[in-house]
């Protein structure tokens, strides 16, 4: 996935890294984007304050995800 966004968008600037631990100084990124990983994530807070910390005033968190909506899910689906 990393390779094919990279090459779709070679003027930006990618990377891979944990969710709770971004190796990014704080307030240097516009956008962080989380999609459909989350639901691997059993703790969600550290991932949102590690994404709140590298974000810049202003800077966008867009999130998908289908926590607690597959079968057999041992979540609660946060909408009901």
């Amino acid at each position: 996935m990393l390779a094919l966004a990279e090459a779709k968008v070679p003027a930006a600037t990618f990377g891979l890294a944990s969710m709770d631990a971004l190796p990014l100084p704080e307030a240097s990124v516009d956008v962080v984007v989380n999609t459909l990983a989350l639901s691997h994530v059993r703790d969600l807070a550290p991932a949102f304050a590690e994404a709140a910390r590298v974000l810049r005033p202003g800077g966008h968190l867009p999130v998908s995800d289908a926590r607690g909506y597959f079968v057999g899910s041992d979540q609660t689906p946060l909408l009901a």
